[in-house]
């Protein structure tokens, strides 16, 4: 759905991951997806996204240098709206261009060093507008960061349309048990770790993989960017188990993010933005802690919820078939989760996409 008539325009850069933080909002709405090389265009081919590369710049990743003179001419000439999904450093020419730049998040930005960073703070502001995800985002922005409330705009992440569709329910596709080979008798358990920040993946996450329990299926879902060499030690550690599925994104057609989560009787994570779109499907959680690993101030604003859902560390790992066990059993307590969707979602109902639909239509 190339439509460069519409004047709207989604920049990935390098990251083709993102896309899917962008597809809700392009099947809605059509316009052009902008890429910064061959390569992450052709990525996006293989998976059936038509994009642009006006430049071929594959090293390019936070800073719009020189060398995208073509990519950033393009956009000043033919673009009404710009929407971002990484916090690239607009350069002047861009910043003064007269399309509107809209700032729309990859994540929910709950790592403190996500927002505490002078130069993303710097790069974020460069922006006409940033998305605020929810009241406690929103309120961070201005009272931590100075942000104009004017800038912010309430409109929520546009996937979370896709992460509730079947809140509440643990719906296993007849695809994704063909794809996988898995035995549809067991519980499925999700361990979907961030890389950036104070990640499980470095020390806690093997002792996950490693100690999982026979009676239960393990899907694990890296995040896209973790180093190849940490990824083998994974592939290692699980060797030809059964019960063990290694789903990294690209890797089957039907086990993406959303058909994982989907799966899961419990969802094991850190400060993953995964992890906080989780609770929004109404399920178990666990919240995986590494030695001198998550940050108290990235947790915070979910405190409750953490300490109802459940955490597993070094001191509990040894345990954690007994552990699994108890909080599938336990499940949630639906008004804490529920306060904590208010406080960190706006539009969590289903209704993002719609919003930020009307928002971008409003600036063409």
């Amino acid at each position: 759905m190339v439509n460069e008539s519409n004047g709207v325009y989604y920049f990935l850069g390098n990251v083709t991951s993102h896309v899917v933080h962008a597809l809700p909002l392009y099947e809605q709405l059509g316009g052009t997806i902008v890429v910064l090389s061959n390569r992450a265009r052709d990525e996006l081919a293989a998976q059936g996204v038509p994009s642009i590369a006006i430049d071929d710049r594959p090293d390019e990743f936070l800073k719009l240098s020189r060398h995208l003179g073509d990519t950033i001419d393009y956009l000043d000439q033919h673009a009404k709206v710009v929407v971002f999904y990484e916090m690239f450093l607009l350069p002047r020419q861009l910043r003064n261009s007269g399309c509107t730049k809209i700032f729309l998040w990859h994540g929910n930005a709950l790592k403190s060093f996500m927002t505490m960073n002078r130069m993303r703070q710097r790069a974020v502001k460069g922006y006409d507008y940033i998305a605020s995800l929810g009241p406690i985002n929103r309120a961070r922005l201005i009272d931590e960061q100075g942000f104009d409330p004017g800038q912010l705009v309430d409109i929520g992440i546009a996937r979370t349309d896709e992460v509730v569709r079947h809140r509440g329910q643990v719906v296993v596709s007849p695809d994704l048990i063909a794809e996988t080979g898995i035995d549809p008798a067991r519980k499925i358990v999700s361990y979907v770790p961030t890389y950036w920040g104070v990640s499980s993946i470095h020390t806690l996450g093997k002792k996950i993989v490693a100690g999982f329990p026979d009676e239960h299926t393990l899907i694990f879902r890296p995040h896209p960017q973790t180093p190849t060499d940490l990824l083998d030690e994974y592939t290692d550690l699980i060797g030809d188990r059964p019960n063990i599925v290694y789903a990294p994104h690209g890797r089957y057609e039907h086990v993406g993010l959303l058909e994982t989560l989907d799966a899961s009787s419990l969802i094991i994570g850190d400060v993953s933005s995964v992890m906080l779109e989780a609770i929004l499907l109404d399920k178990p959680l666990l919240f995986a802690r590494d030695p001198g690993g998550a940050d108290e101030d990235d947790l915070r604003p979910i405190h409750e919820l953490v300490e109802r859902a459940g955490q597993i560390d070094a001191s509990n790992v040894g345990a954690l078939a007994q552990i699994l066990d108890q909080t599938m059993r336990r499940g949630i307590d639906h008004d804490v989760w529920e306060q904590t969707k208010d406080a960190m979602f706006f539009h969590h109902d289903g209704t993002s996409v719609a919003a930020i639909k009307e928002f971008v239509e409003s600036q063409l």
